[in-house]
């Protein structure tokens, strides 16, 4: 079904996949120059591609951050040799992807969440994997007064946009199968009228 509502309105599809529609304001403001602005904090996110956007109105003297996510796995083992699986540690990853700059006045940084997961191995031992995102850490001083914006918002998985692209490709054939059907499916004149206004009589083949 899902398919189906893709080939037919594609952006559609990309609305309903994205985990957050348009992008959502962390923090905004106006800043004198040379005055030195700090946005830290957390926000909870689930389980996507996020980009996090500062959007100032004029060049800064210096930018820089990072948005960090952890990822905690949690260990199960055998410890008995007799098929039971116990907890048998713990441990967290850090993912802190920098803030990098796209234009004099846009920085960006990219961050993914996956919804959680396992993986047994073949000793039969098992880890249990969850993200917990995202804190913010990200300062810049402008380098005169200025406004900025500080926002996230989803960035569509790569599937989602050939999924639109095959639904643009198939409401095309859709719509040149319609156009060739209406053209042979014109009725042919009668051999009466067709002689009544000079024109060749026309069989239907077979």
């Amino acid at each position: 079904m899902r398919y189906a509502i893709c080939a037919l309105v594609p952006f559609t599809c990309i609305a309903l996949a994205s985990p957050v529609g348009a992008a959502t304001i962390i923090g905004e403001g106006a800043f004198a120059a040379g005055e030195a602005i700090t946005l830290a904090d957390r926000i909870a996110l689930g389980p996507g591609r996020y980009r996090f956007d500062l959007q100032l109105s004029g060049p800064a003297d210096s930018v820089g951050g990072e948005i960090t996510k952890r990822t905690n796995t949690v260990d199960y083992c055998d410890r008995e040799g007799d098929g039971t699986l116990a907890y048998c540690g713990s441990d967290d990853t850090v993912t802190a992807p920098l803030l990098e700059q796209l234009s004099p006045t846009l920085y960006r940084a990219v961050i993914g969440v996956a919804a959680p997961y396992s993986v047994t191995y073949p000793d039969g031992s098992r880890s249990d994997y969850s993200d917990s995102c995202c804190t913010y850490d990200v300062g810049f001083a402008g380098a005169g007064a200025g406004r900025y914006t500080f926002s996230v918002s989803a960035v569509p998985e790569p599937a989602t946009w050939a999924i639109a692209v095959v639904g643009f490709g198939l409401a095309g054939a859709a719509m040149r199968r319609r156009g060739r059907r209406s053209q042979t499916d014109r009725p042919l004149l009668r051999p009466v009228a067709a002689r009544r206004r000079g024109l060749p009589v026309l069989h239907r083949p077979g």
